[in-house]
């Protein structure tokens, strides 16, 4: 896996250059678009506030005008609705200049500065503009860690987190795409699940969950799977709710996919009734995975391997605002948006998102610690990290691995960062794999 943050902000975004997939820039031009898209969103929004240019006040439409008058005034304002506003005034702008990098950097910052104007908060909705500028702040937070069409997350291309390939490697011989449907429990409608599913004729079946926003669009072969491959296991690759080709709507950190991955363990068993089923996950698929054990898992599943996992999403959310997202939506928007990477702030945009998101149409309990529940139980456990993760934490091994029950083995790659445990000492990873499935099913072919 490479490393790459569990939560991509929209101020990292900004940092690279928001670079279009059809357009590949050398370091040199990455290097001045950065630097000029640092300057055009920061300039505009401080030279707008300190009055020195005029903030630019978009035309507003008689439709526009309508939702503006529903949002409301004063105390009768209605925060969701505003979010839902900006939601679609960004992704107009993102729409319609997608494929004009500085012109969609100008006019996204012509729209921020419309919305922070002191005058038009005043006039549309009367209430403190700090208001509208924490309203936005969280919305492109749940754009690019929850939504499914990310305006930002778009720009970039390939935007899985190094559990899937990067580049295209095809699939395993005799792989066939299954299809499922299963109730939803995050809405309760219908739900369209797919899965990639690799046939070796074994009486093991691996299942396989990637990570943030990962897909399988490229394929499934990489080093990682291939050590089950070569085993001969049967793979079963869960591809994912919102970012791949299942249904629904919302990314949860394991919260919902694991009920995915629930529907495919329940359908192996139920026409391989003696199959034995082992879990795998790398990042949010090996938190997703560990939530797995937290539910009514059949005795078919006999062990998981967590690769890099984190124990709790409000913790790993925490951790990715203060060490990724204050900073550099900081370095952007300086003191205009108040983002602090401190405990104060912390809570302030978690209480945000859980008034207006988690507990509305995410329906999310991210104190709910699912990873914890699952490990705790007797399952043999084979827990992997490296010890310079800059994007999950590796003491989240060290207390998934005191609270685990049953037989469990740990391996603490030095220097390796997320998801690079195998790459940075691939004796150990392989050893330990090995050794653990042999310990699960034997040292015989399956």
């Amino acid at each position: 896996m490479k490393n790459k943050c569990c939560m991509i902000t929209l101020a990292s975004i900004l940092l690279l250059g928001c670079a279009t997939p059809s357009v590949v820039y050398g370091k040199e031009q990455e290097g001045l678009l950065a630097r000029t898209s640092l300057a055009s969103v920061s300039q505009s929004l401080n030279k707008g506030n300190e009055g020195q240019v005029k903030t630019t006040t978009l035309g507003l439409s008689d439709d526009e005008q309508a939702i503006i008058q529903a949002i409301g005034k004063g105390k009768n304002f209605k925060g969701k609705l505003y979010l839902n506003y900006i939601r679609d005034k960004i992704t107009e702008v993102f729409k319609e200049y997608n494929g004009d990098i500085f012109k969609l950097l100008s006019e996204f910052s012509s729209l921020i500065s419309d919305q922070i104007s002191e005058v038009n908060v005043k006039e549309r909705f009367d209430v403190s503009p700090e208001v509208i500028k924490r309203l936005i702040t969280i919305s492109a937070m749940y754009d690019i860690a929850f939504a499914k069409d990310s305006c930002f997350m778009s720009l970039l291309g390939a935007a899985n987190d190094g559990t899937a390939p990067a580049e295209p490697t095809g699939f395993y011989p005799n792989t066939t795409q299954l299809e499922g449907t299963t109730v939803n429990k995050q809405d309760g409608k219908l739900m369209t699940l797919k899965s990639y599913y690799v046939d070796q004729k074994s009486d093991v079946t691996v299942m396989i969950h990637g990570g943030f926003r990962g897909n399988w669009n490229l394929g499934t072969v990489t080093d990682e799977y291939n050590i089950f491959y070569n085993a001969g296991y049967n793979l079963l690759f869960v591809d994912p709710r919102a970012t791949g080709n299942s249904g629904g709507d919302y990314v949860t950190y394991g919260q919902y996919e694991s009920d995915d991955v629930l529907y495919w363990i329940n359908r192996e068993v139920g026409t391989k009734p003696t199959q034995k089923i082992l879990l795998y996950g790398g990042s949010m698929g090996a938190a997703t995975m560990m939530s797995t054990l937290a539910k009514d898992i059949p005795a078919n599943v006999k062990g998981i391997i967590e690769n890099c996992g984190f124990k709790s999403i409000d913790e790993q959310l925490r951790y990715t605002y203060k060490n990724t997202v204050a900073p550099l939506l900081g370095s952007i928007f300086g003191e205009e948006f108040d983002i602090v990477a401190d405990e104060e702030h912390e809570d302030l945009y978690m209480g945000l998102l859980k008034e207006y998101y988690f507990d509305q149409e995410l329906k999310m309990n991210v104190n709910e610690n699912l990873p914890e529940i699952g490990m705790a139980t007797t399952i043999p456990k084979l827990i992997i990290h490296g010890d310079a993760d800059q994007v999950v934490p590796h003491e989240n091994a060290d207390e998934l691995y005191d609270l685990s029950g049953g037989y469990k083995v740990k391996l603490i790659v030095a220097g390796a960062g997320h998801g690079e445990a195998q790459s940075v000492d691939p004796v150990a990873y392989q050893t330990y794999v090995t050794n653990f499935l042999n310990y699960l099913f034997g040292s015989q072919r399956h």
